[in-house]
């Protein structure tokens, strides 16, 4: 599992809260025409790119941005789009509706 330095972590648990897609890892690595191992790379790049965050869990990768990283006079409706255009500089091809709050802990 690999964890971005936005995550909040303790020695009992971890947990995930972001705003932004939620997809199995399978999903962006066949979009992509990526393998299983070289993945990461390419992930980190993008993601330096669009200026957006991602998280691995289990099977799942989460793209977006952790709440942390509004600025103080954006609204939620512009922090979203911020991030849906983030997500089609990334290469997929989303709506805004499709921009959700993501919170997942073990």
């Amino acid at each position: 599992m690999k964890i971005k330095n936005d995550f909040v972590t303790n020695s009992s648990s971890t947990s995930y809260v972001f705003w932004g897609i939620d997809k199995e890892l399978i999903t962006i690595l066949e979009k992509f025409n990526l393998e299983d191992i070289h993945y990461d790379d390419f992930i980190d790049k993008k993601c330096q790119e669009t200026g957006l965050e991602y998280g691995i869990y289990y099977d799942n990768i989460f793209i977006g941005l952790s709440p942390n990283k509004m600025k103080e006079d954006e609204t939620l409706r512009n922090f979203k789009e911020r991030i849906l255009k983030g997500l089609i500089q990334f290469g997929l091809d989303l709506k805004y509706k499709d921009i959700g709050y993501i919170k997942e802990s073990e």
